[in-house]
């Protein structure tokens, strides 16, 4: 009796095996040769750029605009970038110092809030001044992109950012 139980325990081992290599190679072969969407390899700028002028149905012109704006936005606000990087890094310095110059933190702290204040004055604007591009209809469609990728801040208890909020493209 025990060669039977052992034989058919086996045939079902070997069956379940055998179908969950097939379900394995099936969902391997189908996110191989699944269809991507037209932009997937595009890389995030142009991705971006790609899917505002679909969305927007911006024209080539505001669509070079609307470059031209990035560019210098991204331009501007590198150089705060890097001082806050800067003056991070001497705050950092400071946590290590046998003892802390407390009005030195708090001026390194200070100009950092600065820093962040100017690179938000610069979104406010650079937005702006990519809206001022749109036609009416299309400062509507702008509207709900905004909506989507920049979410109201949620106040919560955790330090940490647990999502990143990037532009889809979900229609």
């Amino acid at each position: 009796m025990d060669y039977f139980t052992n034989k058919k325990f086996m045939t079902w081992t070997i069956a379940i095996l055998v179908l969950l290599n097939i379900l394995t190679l099936s969902g391997i072969w189908f996110l191989k040769f699944s269809p991507k969407p037209p932009f997937a390899d595009f890389p995030r700028k142009e991705r971006s750029e790609f899917l505002l002028k679909k969305k927007l149905n911006l024209t080539d012109e505001q669509l070079q605009k609307f470059r031209d704006l990035r560019k210098k936005h991204f331009e501007e606000t590198r150089e705060f970038g890097n001082k806050i990087h800067n003056l991070k890094r001497e705050l950092s310095e400071e946590v290590f110092k046998k003892t802390q110059n407390q009005s030195e933190v708090e001026k390194l702290i200070e100009k950092v809030g600065q820093l962040e204040m100017q690179i938000e004055k610069g979104k406010f604007k650079h937005f702006l001044e990519l809206k001022s591009v749109c036609t009416p209809e299309q400062q509507k469609k702008f509207r709900e992109i905004f909506k989507e990728i920049m979410p109201p801040h949620k106040v919560t208890h955790s330090h940490r950012r647990e999502k990143k909020h990037r532009f889809r493209g979900r229609e």
